[in-house]
């Protein structure tokens, strides 16, 4: 229970599926439902995200709880799926049942993904020195756990290599073609054909060999 109550940040993937909104306490008081939550960090810790992310899924389905909507915020931002995060962290913001002292790590997270949506939009948009800035303002950032970084390493990796390609297929765009008929002197119907070698004559003679003994280089 206490590892419960200290909510730590899950990581990871999950599709969400929807539940009604409504006041929840932030930790549930069903025992199955306390469960799949603990039973979720434990995979988030053994990096099985996906499976993480699922657990906490079912705990809201067995019973509501600030704690399983925050964990999903977690699992969606920890995959990148920052418009998803943002709407588990805005949920659970909105519950007046969410303990205060809880409220500014969630209002933090909530920032970071918003950097991190700014920073993707931007790179979707080619403007990559706003992206990159972006990106490296979210790595200054003092409050970041392991996979935020990670995230954002990846991202300026795949930022730049998406940079270079479009600026390669620019400069292949306005690279002028070669005109028609510029190569036709070349090409096999219009070059002279080179007469063939003549047959050196053919020594009908046998040659001596040496004996394959005689060489003893290969011992």
């Amino acid at each position: 229970m206490a590892r419960l109550l200290a909510a730590t940040a899950v990581l990871g993937a999950l599709a969400w599926a929807s539940t009604t909104a409504r006041a929840a306490p932030w930790a549930p008081k069903k025992k199955a439902a306390r469960d799949l939550i603990n039973a979720a960090a434990d995979a988030a810790d053994a990096g099985d995200f996906a499976r993480s992310a699922a657990l906490s899924l079912d705990s809201l389905k067995i019973e509501p709880s600030s704690i399983a909507v925050w964990y999903a915020g977690e699992a969606f931002a920890a995959a990148g799926e920052w418009v998803r995060a943002i709407e588990q962290y805005d949920r659970a913001l909105a519950d007046p049942h969410l303990p205060k002292k809880r409220r500014p790590d969630i209002e933090a997270r909530r920032d970071l993904a918003r950097a991190f949506l700014a920073a993707s939009a931007a790179a979707d948009e080619q403007r990559w020195d706003e992206a990159r800035a972006g990106y490296l303002a979210i790595l200054d950032r003092d409050d970041l756990v392991p996979q935020d970084k990670q995230n954002a390493g990846t991202a300026i990796d795949q930022l730049a290599k998406r940079r270079a390609a479009a600026e390669a297929a620019t400069a292949a765009a306005a690279k002028p073609a070669k005109p028609e008929g510029s190569t036709a002197r070349n090409s096999p119907s219009t070059t002279p054909a080179t007469p063939a070698p003549k047959p050196a004559p053919i020594d009908v003679r046998t040659p001596e060999r040496p004996s394959r003994w005689s060489d003893t280089s290969a011992l």
